[in-house]
C-alpha cells in the first residue's frame, strides 16, 4: 500500500530532486552525449557497490546469493512509499512497479528524461550482488502512459 507519508518515500523524493537536478547541471554544461555518459558510469557504480556490500553481508551472514536473501539483507529499509508487485523462482525474478516516488518526482519537475538514467541502477545493483545477469526493462516510467515499470532478471 502506498503512503506518501512514509519517510522512505520521502527521503526518495529529495533525493531524486538531487539527482536529477545534477543530472540536469551536468548535460548543461558537459552537453549531451558526454553528459549522458557521466551519469551512467556514476549510476552503475554507484548501484555496483550497493549491490557489492549487499553481497557481503549476505555472505559474512553465512547465507547463500539468492533473490531471497537479497529481499532478506537489502540496503532500503521495508516502506510503504512504492507499490510494487515481483515474484521469482531460482533464476529469475520479475517485478512490476505501479508507483515510485522517485519517477513521480522526476515527472513532477519535468526532467524524466534525466531520472530515467538512475534506473539503470537497478542492473548495477543486480549485478554487483550476482554477477552476470540478464536484465531487461520492458517498461520504463517515461515510456507508458500508466508511468509504471518493469524489470526482469535473469541469473546467468
Amino acid at each position: 500500500m502506498h503512503n506518501p507519508s512514509d519517510p522512505i518515500a520521502q527521503m526518495s523524493e529529495l533525493l531524486a530532486m538531487l539527482f536529477a537536478v545534477t543530472g540536469d547541471t551536468i548535460i548543461e554544461n558537459c552537453g549531451d552525449i558526454e553528459g549522458e555518459k557521466i551519469i551512467k558510469k556514476a549510476v552503475f557504480r554507484f548501484g555496483y557497490e550497493r549491490g557489492r556490500s549487499i553481497r557481503e553481508t549476505v555472505l559474512s551472514e553465512g547465507q547463500q546469493i539468492t533473490f531471497e536473501n537479497f529481499e532478506r539483507y537489502h540496503d532500503i529499509p521495508d516502506n510503504d512509499g512504492w507499490i510494487c508487485n515481483s515474484h521469482h523462482d531460482e533464476n529469475r525474478l520479475w517485478e512490476y512497479t505501479e508507483y515510485c516516488p522517485m519517477a513521480k518526482k522526476w515527472q513532477s519537475m519535468n526532467l524524466g528524461h534525466i531520472g530515467k538514467y538512475y534506473c539503470e541502477v537497478d542492473y548495477a545493483i543486480m549485478a554487483g550482488y550476482f554477477g552476470q545477469v540478464e536484465f531487461t526493462r520492458p517498461k520504463l516510467f517515461d515510456s507508458n502512459d500508466e508511468g509504471h515499470c518493469e524489470m526482469i532478471v535473469e541469473i546467468i
